[in-house]
């Protein structure tokens, strides 16, 4: 009938609905148990960070320095910039926005500021050369070197820090929607 001429087609004829139901599942059930270790791991690293005291210690070293909430944001950005090549999003939220994230609120940083900037730092870290994991997926999907990938990437990079360059000096641009809604 017409739902196995369509089987077929999709999926080859070895392939049954069965199949696919089992393998979706076994997808997500794989996705969810890594979705756990991380989740662990991050609480973890969490639990240590606050028992160690380290958002204390960043919070008096950043305001010890005198420096003003741009240039904390500054240093704050090119800090997750580093480690967005080798970690990934989800792992930076979990690990470093709660030492950060209280640093930054003592310095006088808009939180929604904080957040922007935290989440475009670590997309530009994705594939930002030599280490960026985005770029290794690209060029595996592309079938191309990465080499490649990465030198026909420069331009959209470039633009990219100097979207975060604009958000880190002009608050504003990041906070006027916000801001005209009565939101934050």
């Amino acid at each position: 009938d017409t739902a196995d001429g369509l089987e077929n087609i999709v999926w080859g004829a070895d392939a049954t609905w069965r199949w696919v139901d089992d393998t979706g599942t076994k997808s997500w059930t794989t996705g969810a148990e890594l979705l756990v270790v991380d989740g662990d791991v991050g609480a973890t690293n969490l639990w240590i960070a606050a028992r160690v005291g380290v958002a204390g210690e960043l919070a008096a070293a950043l305001t010890s320095t005198m420096l003003d909430p741009t240039a904390i944001l500054a240093l704050i950005a090119i800090s997750l910039l580093v480690l967005g090549t080798v970690l990934e999003p989800v792992t930076l939220l979990i690990v470093v926005a709660p030492i950060i994230a209280p640093a930054a609120i003592l310095a006088g940083i808009d939180i929604t500021q904080l957040g922007i900037v935290f989440i475009l730092a670590s997309a530009i870290g994705l594939v930002t050369p030599p280490v960026g994991m985005l770029l290794y997926v690209t060029a595996a999907q592309a079938r191309a070197p990465v080499l490649a990938v990465a030198r026909e990437s420069m331009l959209f990079l470039m633009a990219l820090a100097l979207l975060l360059a604009a958000i880190v000096i002009w608050p504003e641009l990041s906070l006027f929607l916000g801001r005209s809604l009565g939101v934050s």
